[in-house]
C-alpha cells in the first residue's frame, strides 16, 4: 500500500503542460481555440484545434484559426529571438494562408512583416483585400524592400496586382541617393504624390535638401512627417540630433557627410573588384597605391574620413596576407606614402602586431605611439583596452605563437602598468591584463566576456576575489545582459555561496527568461538542488525539482536528469533495478541508454549506499548485455557514448567518471571506428582518461593493419606511451603528411600539461625544429639542478658498487638502472604532506610501468617481483633508495590507478584490474 501511495504522490507532481482535451467534443474545441486566442495562448490554441481536426472538425471552419494561431505564435517566438522555431510556424501559417480567400486587417500587418518576400506571391494571391488592408500590405513591403535596395522587386512580390507608375521614378531616385546627389534625388521624386506609397522617400529626401541647405524650419516640418516606422532609423535620429542644435549645429557639419546619412553600401563595386583582382598577383606599391586610392574615394568625404577609411583599407589587407608574396614590407611602405607620419607609424605598428611573429613587440610600439595617433585621453585609453585585449585574443584563444625578447616583455609591462610581482604563470597575466583594460575603459564590452566564459580563471581561488567585482560592475554597466549574473552564479556556486548564486541567477532569469544560455544554468540548479534533497532522503522534493529542471527543455541535460531520476528511485524507493531501469533509459538514444547506465552504476559505486550491491550487480549484467549487443551503433553513436562528461555536467556527480572503462569490457565496436573518427576519440579521452594502455594496445594494432595510417599511429603509440626521446619525436613526425599532422596535434595538444616544459611546446605545434634547438631528454636530466646536488641519487658516491652490482649480475637486466632512476627522480619530489599532483601521479605510473617491465622480460612469476619490489610486505631490494612502492602507490587516485596494464595491477595491488565492471 505505501509503495502505491508513493507512486500516487509522485504522479501528482507531474504537472501537465496544456489543457485537458480529453472528452471534449467538436464544437467544445473549436469554442476553447477561440477562448485560447482571445487570452494569448496560441500553443494551446493550436492543440485544440489539431485535436478538433483529429475529432471530425470541417476544415473550412478552422483552416481561418489554424492561421491565425501560427501567424501570432510565430510573432512571439520571434519576439523571444527563437528564429528556427518562429520560421517553423511562419511555413505553417503560409500553408493555411494559400487556401484562405479572406484575411482580417489586423491580421495584415503580420504577414507583411513576418512571411518571407518569396512566399508572398504565392500565398496572396487568391485572397481578397479590403483597400485598407491592401495600402497597409503595401507600405509594410516598402519599406522592407527599400531597406534592403530590392524596391525593383515589389510588383513581383505583390503578385502583379497592384500598379505602381512612381516606381521607376523612385528607383532613379535611389540610384542618386547612393551617390549623396539629394537634390537630384528629390527632382526624381516630384512625381510621388501624397497617397503614394512613396511619399515618406519623398519627405526623407526633403529632410536631407533642408539639412544641407541648412534650413533647420523645413528640416523639422520634414522629420514631423516621416513615420516611425521608416527603415533609415539611423539617417532619420541624426537628422533629429542636428535639428535639436538649432541652424548652427545643422551648418557646422560639412556637406560632405552627407553619405554617411545613407544607411546602404557606399563601396564602388568595381573599385573592390579592382583591387581583390590585383591582390591576386604580386603587385608593387606603385600599382596597389591608386587601386587603395579609388576604393577609399567611393567610402569617404572629408581629408580626415578619407585618411581613416585608408587606415581600414591597410588594416583589412593586413589580416587577409596573401601566401603568394611578403605583403608586409609593401604594406609598411603604402603606409608611408598614403597617411600622415602618427597615423602611418600606427597603421604599421598594427600589421606588425598581428601578421608578424614579434607580436609583443609591435604591441609596445602601439601603445607608446597612441597618444598622437588619439590626442584624447579617453579615447586613447580605448583604444589601449582594444589592443590588449586583442593580444590576449591571439595568445589565448587562436594560440599563435609569439616571439619576443626580455626587453620586449619589460617594456609590455612598463606600457601595461603591471607589477611584475602580480604575475606568477599565464592566467595572473591574462587576469592582469584584463584588469588593466577595463580600468582604462570600463565599458570594454570584450575584456567583460573573456572573464565571464574563461573558465581557467573562475576555477582558481586566487583569481575569484579579483573577478568578483568586476563581473558585478559589468552587471551594473549591461544591464539586459544576463552573461554577468550567469557568470557571477557560477563564481558563487564555485565558493560555496548558494544564496548568492541563486540570487544572480535570479536576476538573470528576469532580463532573459528566454535565453537558452539562462534556461540551462536554471536547469543545473535545480538538478543540483535534488541532489541535495536525495541526500535529505525526501523523494517528492527530488522529482519535483527534476520536473522543473525537464520542462526548461534543455535537451543535452535530459539523461543526467534520467541518470539523477533513477539514483533517486533506487536509493530512497529502493524500486527494482530492471523497472526503474527500464522507464528511466527507455525514452534516450541507444547510445545514451548504455551511458546513462554506467554513470549510475558509477555514482551509486562512488556513493556506496546501503543497498550498493543490489544496485550495482544488476546493472553490470544489464551493462554487460547492452555492450555485447552494440552492433547496432552507428560510428557516431560509438563517438557520442566515449564523449567525456565535462564542464557543469561534470559537476553533477560525485567524481570525474571515466568512460574509457568501457573499453576494457568489449574493444570490438571502438575497432569498428575509422581511423579519423578514432582519432578524435583519442583526442576527447586523452586528457583525462585512465585507460592509456588500451588506447595504445589499439594504436600498435592500427599501425600493422592500416598501411597509410602506419605512421600516425606509431606516432601515437609513441607518445602515449610517454616515449619523449627528442630524435625519437623527430622521427616519428617527420614520417606524417601535414593532414596526419594535423591529427596528431588533436592529440599531443591534450598530453602538453603532462610533459616537461620542452614538450610542451613541441606538442603544442608539432614543430621539429623546437625539439632540434633543445637539448637531449638525458642531457635534461643530467643538467637539472635537482641533480646537480650531492646528495643525488646518480651521483656517483651514492650509486655505490653493491647496487650495481645487484642488477649487473642478474641477466637481462641490464635496462633497470636506467628505469630506476628515472622513478627515483619522479619520487624525489613527491612530498608525504602535500596533495600528490595528478600530472605527477601519471608520471609516477608510467616510471613505474617501464621498471616492471624490465623485470619482466626475466623474472615470469608475477608473485616473486611483487615480493622483490616490497608490493607484500617484505623487504624491498629497493629500501638502499628509501623508496616504498607500496606506500606511494597507495597513495594513487583510483582513476590513476587503472593507468596499470591488468598484468602490472595484479603485481602492484594483488588483485583484478578494476577495468572489467
Amino acid at each position: 500500500m505505501a509503495k502505491k501511495n508513493k507512486k500516487s504522490r509522485r504522479k501528482k507532481t507531474v504537472q501537465s503542460s496544456g489543457p485537458d482535451l480529453k472528452g471534449l467534443d467538436v464544437d467544445a474545441l473549436i469554442d476553447l481555440a477561440d477562448l485560447s486566442m482571445a487570452k494569448e495562448k496560441y500553443r494551446d490554441a493550436i492543440a485544440a484545434l489539431k485535436q478538433a481536426v483529429k475529432s471530425g472538425a470541417d476544415t473550412a471552419v478552422t483552416t481561418c484559426q489554424f492561421f491565425q494561431a501560427y501567424v501570432h505564435r510565430a510573432d512571439r517566438l520571434y519576439a523571444k529571438q527563437l528564429w528556427d522555431e518562429g520560421d517553423v510556424m511562419i511555413r505553417s501559417a503560409a500553408d493555411y494562408l494559400t487556401g484562405m480567400t479572406e484575411i482580417a486587417d489586423e491580421d495584415i500587418q503580420l504577414v507583411a512583416r513576418l512571411f518571407p518576400l518569396d512566399l508572398f506571391p504565392s500565398c496572396i494571391c487568391g485572397v481578397e483585400l479590403s483597400e485598407g488592408a491592401e495600402r497597409a500590405l503595401t507600405s509594410v513591403l516598402v519599406y522592407r524592400l527599400f531597406a534592403v535596395k530590392q524596391l525593383d522587386r515589389l510588383p513581383d512580390v505583390m503578385g502583379h496586382r497592384v500598379s505602381f507608375p512612381e516606381l521607376p521614378d523612385v528607383l532613379a531616385a535611389i540610384s542618386h541617393m547612393e551617390k549623396g546627389d539629394w537634390e537630384t534625388a528629390l527632382v526624381h521624386l516630384k512625381s510621388v504624390s501624397k497617397q503614394s506609397v512613396f511619399v515618406s522617400i519623398r519627405v526623407f529626401v526633403s529632410a536631407m535638401c533642408a539639412f544641407l541647405a541648412g534650413d533647420s524650419r523645413r528640416l523639422k516640418r520634414s522629420l514631423a512627417a516621416i513615420p516611425d516606422d521608416f527603415p533609415l532609423t539611423a539617417a532619420v535620429s541624426a537628422l533629429k540630433a542636428a535639428c535639436d542644435g538649432g541652424d548652427r549645429a545643422a551648418m557646422a557639419l560639412p556637406s560632405e557627410l552627407r553619405k554617411t546619412f545613407w544607411d546602404g553600401d557606399l563601396a564602388s563595386l568595381e573599385a573592390v573588384n579592382r583591387l581583390k583582382s590585383g591582390l591576386q598577383k604580386p603587385l608593387g606599391v606603385k600599382q596597389l597605391k591608386p587601386l587603395i586610392q579609388a576604393l577609399a574615394s567611393g567610402l569617404s568625404g572629408t581629408p580626415d574620413e578619407h585618411r581613416a577609411v585608408i587606415c581600414d583599407i591597410l588594416d583589412v589587407l593586413s589580416h587577409n596576407t596573401p601566401e603568394h608574396y611578403d605583403f608586409l614590407s609593401t604594406l609598411k611602405e603604402l603606409n608611408r606614402q598614403l597617411l600622415p607620419r602618427a597615423l602611418a607609424d600606427f597603421s604599421r605598428c598594427k600589421a606588425e602586431m598581428f601578421i608578424s611573429p614579434d607580436m609583443v613587440n609591435g604591441l609596445v610600439n602601439l601603445l607608446k605611439i597612441i597618444h598622437k595617433v588619439f590626442p584624447d585621453q579617453e579615447s586613447a585609453n580605448i583604444a589601449r583596452a582594444m589592443l590588449a585585449v586583442r593580444m590576449l585574443k591571439e595568445i589565448f584563444d587562436e594560440n599563435t605563437p609569439v616571439k619576443h625578447d626580455p626587453d620586449a616583455v619589460d617594456d609590455l609591462y612598463d606600457q601595461l602598468e603591471i607589477d611584475w610581482d602580480e604575475v606568477r604563470d599565464r592566467e595572473t597575466f591574462r587576469m592582469s591584463v584584463l584588469g588593466r583594460a577595463l580600468a582604462w575603459d570600463p565599458d570594454c564590452r570584450d575584456a567583460y566576456e573573456m572573464l565571464a566564459v574563461t573558465p581557467d580563471l573562475r576555477s582558481r581561488p586566487d583569481l575569484r576575489k579579483q573577478i568578483e567585482p568586476l563581473l558585478i560592475q559589468m552587471e551594473s554597466r549591461f544591464e539586459k545582459d544576463p552573461l554577468a549574473c550567469l557568470s557571477l552564479a557560477e563564481l558563487y556556486q564555485m565558493k560555496s555561496a548558494n544564496r548568492k548564486a541563486e540570487a544572480a541567477l535570479k536576476r538573470a532569469m528576469d532580463r532573459a527568461p528566454h535565453d537558452p544560455r539562462v534556461l540551462r544554468q536554471y536547469a543545473l540548479a535545480l538538478i543540483r538542488s535534488a541532489g541535495k534533497n536525495m541526500k535529505r532522503g525526501n523523494p517528492d522534493l527530488v522529482m519535483k525539482d527534476l520536473d522543473r529542471a525537464e520542462s526548461m527543455g534543455i535537451r543535452t541535460l535530459v539523461p543526467h536528469i534520467a541518470v539523477k531520476r533513477a539514483q533517486a528511485r533506487l536509493m530512497i524507493c529502493r524500486e527494482r533495478v530492471h523497472t526503474v531501469v527500464m522507464e528511466t533509459f527507455l525514452p534516450l538514444s541507444p547510445e545514451w541508454k548504455l551511458k546513462g547506465m554506467y554513470l549510475l552504476h558509477e555514482e551509486i559505486r562512488h556513493l556506496k549506499p546501503p543497498n550498493k550491491n543490489s544496485i550495482c550487480l544488476p546493472l553490470d549484467s544489464m551493462i554487460t548485455r547492452s555492450l555485447n549487443a552494440t552492433d547496432t551503433l552507428s560510428d557516431q553513436q560509438i563517438m557520442s557514448l566515449f564523449k567525456r562528461v565535462s564542464g557543469a555536467e561534470a559537476a553533477l556527480y560525485s567524481q570525474p567518471i571515466d568512460m574509457g572503462a568501457l573499453i576494457f569490457k568489449n574493444k570490438s565496436f571502438v575497432r569498428s571506428l575509422p581511423d579519423e573518427l578514432f582519432v578524435r576519440l583519442l583526442s576527447d579521452q586523452a586528457e583525462t582518461s585512465s585507460f592509456f594502455s588500451a588506447f595504445i594496445e589499439e594504436c600498435d594494432l592500427r599501425s600493422k593493419q592500416s598501411p597509410s595510417g602506419a605512421a600516425l599511429f606509431a606516432f601515437l603509440s609513441q607518445i602515449l606511451r610517454r616515449a619523449w626521446d627528442p630524435d625519437a619525436l623527430i622521427e616519428g613526425i617527420e614520417k606524417l603528411s601535414p593532414g596526419q599532422r594535423d591529427q596528431a596535434r588533436m592529440v599531443s595538444r591534450r598530453l602538453a600539461q603532462q610533459a616537461p616544459p620542452h614538450i610542451q611546446s613541441f606538442f603544442q605545434s608539432l614543430n621539429p625544429d623546437i625539439l632540434r634547438d633543445h637539448i637531449r631528454v638525458e642531457d635534461f636530466w643530467d643538467d637539472d639542478e635537482d641533480w646537480d646536488d650531492d646528495e643525488d641519487w646518480d651521483d656517483d658516491e651514492d650509486w655505490d658498487d653493491d647496487d650495481a652490482a645487484f642488477f649487473s649480475g642478474m641477466p637481462g637486466m641490464e635496462d633497470i638502472p636506467v628505469a630506476l632512476l628515472e622513478l627515483l627522480q619522479v619520487c624525489s619530489h613527491v612530498s608525504p604532506r602535500k596533495q600528490w599532483a595528478m600530472a605527477d601521479q601519471l608520471d609516477f605510473v608510467h616510471r613505474l610501468t617501464a621498471l616492471l617491465s624490465s623485470f619482466q622480460n626475466v623474472i615470469d612469476s608475477e608473485a616473486e617481483i611483487a615480493r622483490m619490489l616490497g608490493f607484500r610486505g617484505h623487504d624491498s631490494i629497493l629500501k638502499n633508495f628509501g623508496l616504498d612502492l607500496q606506500k606511494l602507490s597507495q597513495r594513487l587516485d583510483a582513476n590513476v590507478r587503472r593507468q596499470f596494464s591488468p598484468e602490472h595491477y595484479r603485481v602492484v595491488y594483488g588483485k583484478k584490474h578494476p577495468g572489467s565492471l
